[in-house]
Order: C-alpha cells, then sequence, then structure tokens
C-alpha cells in the first residue's frame, strides 16, 4: 500500500511540474498569463508617431487601407516599384512593423520590438499571432507543406505566442545569409544546432519572403545591420494596398 500511495505521490508531483515548466514556456493559457510567460521580452525599444512619420519619408511606400471586406488574395496588394537606399534606426523599424501591422487582416506579429546591436546583430521580440499563420502564407505565396506542416503543430497550442530572436542577417542580391544566435517561441529556446542544421532552410525562407514572389515591386540588392542602424539598398513597392476585413470563405 505505502508503494503505492509512494507512487501516486510521484505521479502527482511530477504532473505538477510538468504544468508549472509548461505555463513557464507559455503553452498552457492562464497558468501562463499568471506567470507572465504570454509576455513578449522587453528590449527596452519604445517608439512614437514621429518615428513611424520619419520611416515613411525614407522608404516612400504610400500605404493604402481599404474600408471594405475583400477577399484573402486582395487583402495585400503591391503596386510599383521604386529605387530606395537609406538607413533606419531600430524605433523607426518598431514603429513601422507595429502601426502598418494593424493595418492588415494576416500580418502575423504583433507587439513588436527590434534592437539593433553595435556588433551587427539584431534582436527581436513580439507575439506570434498563430491564426493568422495560415493566412499570412497563402498571401505571400507560402503554400508549401512545410509551412502548412507548421501551422498545423502550433494552431493546437494557443491563438499567440511569444516569441524572440537574436540573428545576424545579411542580404546580398535577395539572397539571405543569417546566423540565428538564439531563438525562443514562449520561453522554450530552440536547440543550440538549430541554426547550422536548419541553415539552409532559414536562408530559403527568408530570401523569398523578401523577394517579389512575396511583395511585388520588392528587391533587396543589399541589407545588413551596422552602427546600430538597418542599411537597405534595393527596391519598394511604390504602394502597399491593405484590408483589415476579409470576406468569410463559404463551403
Amino acid at each position: 500500500m505505502k508503494f503505492f500511495k509512494g507512487l501516486f505521490f510521484l505521479i502527482l508531483v511530477l504532473l505538477v511540474i510538468a504544468v508549472i515548466v509548461l505555463g513557464y514556456l507559455g503553452f498552457i493559457p492562464g497558468l501562463s498569463d499568471l506567470m507572465g510567460s504570454t509576455k513578449p521580452r522587453d528590449l527596452g525599444i519604445t517608439y512614437t508617431q514621429a518615428d513611424y512619420d520619419s520611416a515613411a519619408a525614407k522608404n516612400k511606400v504610400q500605404i493604402i487601407v481599404l474600408d471594405s471586406a475583400v477577399d484573402l488574395k486582395s487583402s495585400m496588394i503591391c503596386k510599383g516599384s521604386q529605387p530606395i537606399e537609406n538607413s533606419f534606426t531600430q524605433e523607426e523599424i518598431t514603429a513601422r512593423i507595429n502601426m502598418n501591422g494593424a493595418n492588415w487582416k494576416y500580418f502575423p506579429v504583433e507587439e513588436v520590438q527590434i534592437k539593433i546591436n553595435q556588433d551587427g546583430t539584431a534582436e527581436g521580440s513580439g507575439l506570434l499571432l498563430i491564426d493568422r499563420l495560415d493566412g499570412f502564407a497563402k498571401a505571400t505565396g507560402f503554400e508549401d507543406v512545410d509551412m502548412q506542416k507548421v501551422v498545423s503543430k502550433l494552431k493546437f497550442v494557443r491563438k499567440q505566442i511569444p516569441f524572440y530572436v537574436n540573428l545576424k542577417p545579411v542580404i546580398k542580391d535577395g539572397k539571405a545569409d543569417v546566423i540565428v544566435n538564439k531563438a525562443e517561441l514562449g520561453r522554450l529556446a530552440l536547440p543550440s544546432d538549430f541554426s547550422t542544421k536548419y541553415k539552409n532552410d532559414i536562408n530559403y525562407y527568408i530570401s523569398k519572403l523578401v523577394s517579389a514572389s512575396a511583395f511585388p515591386g520588392l528587391y533587396v540588392s543589399s541589407v545588413d545591420f551596422n552602427n546600430g542602424k538597418l542599411n537597405f539598398k534595393g527596391k519598394l513597392p511604390e504602394s502597399i494596398t491593405t484590408a483589415k476585413e476579409i470576406v468569410p470563405i463559404t463551403p
């Protein structure tokens, strides 16, 4: 009898520990909220309307937000192409991501902070919106098997998961060469060999994401981080039209 009581107690303790750990890692709604693991890491980056306006003046892309509902393929339309060569601060990038992101139904992140370090690395944190990943993938041409596998696994966890990444990205002539130093989903750190093991996949997807196949009119001649700024040379669309509402798909 003592053996079974001891076994029961051990199982109970292990379950409690598992719940606490999973809660801390950000995968259990409610408990994760209480433990603070559903909130993105604070990188100390804030922004103002002036940062957004400064970035808009530099990249010259006109943003048009539709008032009416449209279908998924029409929810983001890029038109034209223009040469741009400029540098952007971490505050300008953070402002642009957050303030424009609210204008597109399938923008997959929010509460984003971008921190640019002096050593050429960049840090990013925010919330990954799981229920928008499928729409984002389809709208930007990522309708491949691997992306669908990722979406299908994550959508059962929770609607949003905090993320953090520390990386050194270099893009030259449309080709990415990215070193991921650290990455987290929730508070779960990805394996230390993640960057080397999946280097080709990482560079393939980033190269595709920063190409005209995902965003017509976009071409990256070069991107790097230096002296606390993102340096961009290439082409950007002249205008991007986005929609906050999508027409429901009926069977």
